[in-house]
């Protein structure tokens, strides 16, 4: 992922995201986020100068749009 523009990468995380989260709700996004998440670590790819890092602060902003619904006391859809 060295060469490519940033344009390009978030294109590629977009792609990733739209293969391996397909399901309709948030809810369902975030329990499998979590698989994912626990994947990332069993691989070590918390690494912080790693590019795959873009692909985890990705995803903590779908959790946070997550918990934020869920303490206003809203269901959690799309």
């Amino acid at each position: 992922m060295k060469n490519l523009t940033e344009s390009k990468k978030w294109k590629l995380i977009k792609e990733l995201e739209d293969q391996l989260l397909p399901e309709d709700t948030i809810q369902a996004r975030w329990i499998r986020l979590n698989e994912l998440a626990q994947l990332g670590k069993e691989l070590d790819l918390h690494v912080d100068n790693s590019d795959k890092m873009i692909v985890w602060e990705r995803w903590a902003k779908i959790k946070d749009a997550y918990e934020k619904r869920l303490m206003d006391g809203k269901p959690p859809t799309k």
